[in-house]
């Protein structure tokens, strides 16, 4: 009835949940687990209600760690082992209530109709569009100190393949709060962090997915 999965990340990060997508074969029982090094181990959150074919979103207090271990001590079914389909890090739960309005936008550098504006003016037919290079930025003023932990980026064809998140209170110095390494051409994305106060809120390019500029049809801000 024992067994594990182990993953390593790139280096040690902020671990606070996990989206399990389970096939039949189901553990009923099963801890979560972290660690620095990888020999010793701190159980965040056990599950004892296990089901098949289920997707299971498990969140514990924020922990740092380089490692994650799903230990299993308990099968849903006697003639199956253990699989799961796919196990996601830290996944965004946004809820539409917690929207933050943005008041403004300004940008690195934008075109005299895809501007800055665009990216925050609710029409997803416009957009907003860099000059091509790196880095470029967008930042969003949402005209005072607000709690932020999630934001979702629509972006066009023109994407960013790495960028960082940024927030700040005063708009000059700047706490990276997700770093995105994995960045793709017309997608939807939704990223989630602790929840931090700031009143800006900065998308910074470092490089492109394509030979285009950075574009953007629009972005949304959330308090978490």
């Amino acid at each position: 009835d024992y067994g594990w999965i182990a993953f390593e990340l790139d280096r040690k990060r902020t671990v606070r949940s996990l989206r399990i997508s389970w096939e039949t074969a189901a553990a009923s029982e099963y801890d979560v687990r972290v660690s620095d090094d990888g020999l010793e181990w701190e159980t965040v959150y056990t599950v004892y209600n296990g089901s098949p074919n289920e997707e299971r979103l498990v969140k514990f207090q924020p922990v740092q760690a380089k490692y994650i271990k799903i230990f299993f001590h308990g099968r849903t079914g006697d003639d199956w082992g253990y699989s799961i389909l796919n196990i996601e890090l830290n996944p965004a739960v946004i809820r539409a209530g917690n929207r933050i309005n943005v008041v403004r936008a300004e940008a690195s550098s934008e075109g005299p109709v895809n501007n800055a504006a665009a990216a925050i003016d609710g029409n997803m037919n416009t957009r907003w569009e860099s000059s091509a290079s790196d880095p470029q930025w967008l930042k969003l003023d949402l005209g005072s100190v607000r709690q932020v932990g999630a934001l979702k980026v629509f972006w066009e064809y023109a994407a960013a393949e790495r960028y960082h998140i940024q927030v700040s209170e005063e708009g000059q110095d700047w706490e990276t709060v997700a770093e995105i390494e994995d960045g793709k051409s017309e997608e939807e994305r939704a990223i989630a962090f602790n929840p931090v106060q700031a009143r800006y809120v900065r998308i910074y390019g470092r490089s492109r997915a394509t030979e285009w500029a950075y574009s953007i049809f629009a972005v949304e801000v959330y308090r978490e």
